[in-house]
Order: C-alpha cells, then sequence, then structure tokens
C-alpha cells in the first residue's frame, strides 16, 4: 500500500457484516478499508461521536443495507434496512458528499430503499449464489468501488486534513440552522399527532417513530438535517393520506419554506411599518 491509498469505511447491520467483511477482503490490495466494528466505536465514545471522527478521517464510505426490519408504509409492511446503517449512511453523505458515499444492496431480495438516499452511488449485487461463494458475490461491487476511487482519489492532503468542501442536494443554510429548522418541524409533527390521538412512540438522533389510533407504526429515519427534512416532507405526505392533518409547511418543498428567522424579520419589519 501507498502513503496515498484512499481510507474506506464500510457500515452494515450485524447480519449483513459478512458481505461487509468480504468487501474490505476484495477491496484490501487498492484501499485501507475498516469494517464498522474494526475498533471504530471507543469504549469512551457514543456511537454518534465515533461516526463523527471517522467521517473526517475517511475519503469514501460504504452502507451495506440488508433486509432486517419491517417498515409499515401506507399501511403496507415492506421490509427495510436497519435504522442506524440508514442514519450512518445519511450522516456520511453530509460530511463526504453523495459522490463519495456507495450504498450496497442485494437485487434479490425485497428492500425498501429509502428515497432520501437517492443520488449516492448504487451498488447492486445477487446475494443468493447456489455455491455461496461470497468472494464471488462481492467482486463486481468490489470493482465499482475501485473505479470510484480511481475517479475522485483522495479527498485529503497528506496529514489526512481535508482539501475540498462539499455541499450536497443545494445550496445550504448552515448547518446549526437547519438543525433547528429539522428540530422545529418534528416539534410541529409531535404537536399535530398527539393532538388527532395519534402517539409519538420514538423520537432519537437517529429515527422518529408515530403510532396511529390503531397501533400501525410510521418511521422516519433521521439522518444529516438537509435531506431528513427532505424526506420530512414525504413522510408528512404519508401521514395526511393516512388522515393525520400536519402543519402545511411540512407540505412545502424545503426551500420554500423561509428560516424562523426571516420569518420574524418579515413580522418585526411589518409591525414596525405598518399602521
Amino acid at each position: 500500500m501507498s502513503d496515498q491509498d484512499p481510507a474506506v469505511f464500510i457500515g452494515s447491520s450485524s447480519e449483513g457484516k459478512q458481505y461487509a467483511e468480504y468487501l474490505q477482503a476484495a477491496l484490501d490490495e487498492y484501499c485501507e478499508a475498516t469494517v464498522w466494528d474494526q475498533g471504530v466505536f471507543g469504549l469512551s465514545l457514543s456511537s454518534l461521536s465515533a461516526l463523527s471522527i471517522e467521517a473526517k478521517q475517511v475519503d469514501f464510505a460504504v452502507l451495506v443495507l440488508t433486509p432486517d426490519d419491517i417498515t409499515v408504509k401506507r399501511g403496507v409492511s415492506e421490509p427495510s434496512a436497519r435504522d442506524n446503517v440508514v442514519f450512518e449512511a445519511g450522516l456520511f453523505i453530509g460530511a463526504l458528499g453523495a459522490k463519495r458515499t456507495a450504498l450496497v444492496y442485494p437485487t434479490d431480495m425485497r428492500l425498501d430503499l429509502p428515497t432520501d438516499l437517492l443520488g449516492t452511488t448504487m451498488c447492486a449485487f445477487r446475494s443468493r449464489r447456489v455455491d455461496e461463494n461470497l468472494r464471488a458475490t462481492m467482486n463486481p461491487v468490489a470493482l465499482k468501488i475501485r473505479e470510484l476511487m480511481r475517479t475522485l482519489g483522495a479527498r485529503r492532503s497528506g496529514d489526512g486534513a481535508p482539501v475540498e468542501e462539499i455541499q450536497e442536494h443545494t445550496a445550504m443554510r448552515p448547518l446549526a440552522e437547519e438543525k433547528a429548522e429539522l428540530d422545529r418541524e418534528l416539534d410541529a409533527l409531535s404537536t399535530a399527532a398527539e393532538a388527532q390521538g395519534w402517539t409519538v412512540k420514538t423520537r432519537t438522533d437517529s429515527v422518529f417513530r408515530l403510532l396511529d389510533r390503531d397501533g400501525t407504526r410510521y418511521s422516519l429515519s433521521i439522518a444529516s438535517p438537509r435531506p431528513t427534512r427532505v424526506a420530512l416532507r414525504e413522510f408528512a405526505r404519508e401521514l395526511n393520506e393516512r388522515g393525520l392533518r400536519c402543519n402545511r409547511t411540512l407540505l412545502l418543498p424545503v426551500d420554500a419554506v423561509p428560516p424562523k428567522s426571516d420569518q420574524r424579520g418579515r413580522e418585526g419589519r411589518g409591525r414596525r411599518g405598518g399602521r
């Protein structure tokens, strides 16, 4: 290996770890690849802190999505990826950009892929082989990721400091402002849901879950603020179709909603200039 070999984080669920490990082996000659359980999460760090540090140090991230959970959408149960893996995908997209984040998924299994993660490098593989040869299974994925690494190269200088500034999706507001807007929108959705007899089952840094009056569960994966706000619009439209009256701003595109500070500024100017 040379000093210029790119660093790659490989994430997966526990169930999908075998694919991550075989992918690491296939990439070993071309990069420094680390699977999520190989010293990334230190004993003294929270998972979020450890991932944030890792995102600053690597050049690429690869997330293996396998159908390990069930999510209900519009009353239909669909196999879905584990929430924490989807969260990691969003975190690395925010840190590295969509072009440097690859999603790996099986084409021969039912799997509901998050629409807000589209735009990344998508790498499909066949998980069911008669000979059960996982090395052969993951080799096409490794070839695609090697080509990605050759095209983009490392994003860091010799000491590991980032040398490029990446912004995805649109020209974004500052991260803290986007996070505050997301928190306000989730607060508004929680208030509306509880007022209409729904239950906020879970609200953490990685997932937001609601139960309707019949006990049907609806889940939103939470990643970096901007893509989560985009996904929240689709989530709100789905809830609206299921009978939950949502705040009107949650049905508008993100860029059509002015920051709260701008709203207050316009209101203040209106009061000062009015009669």
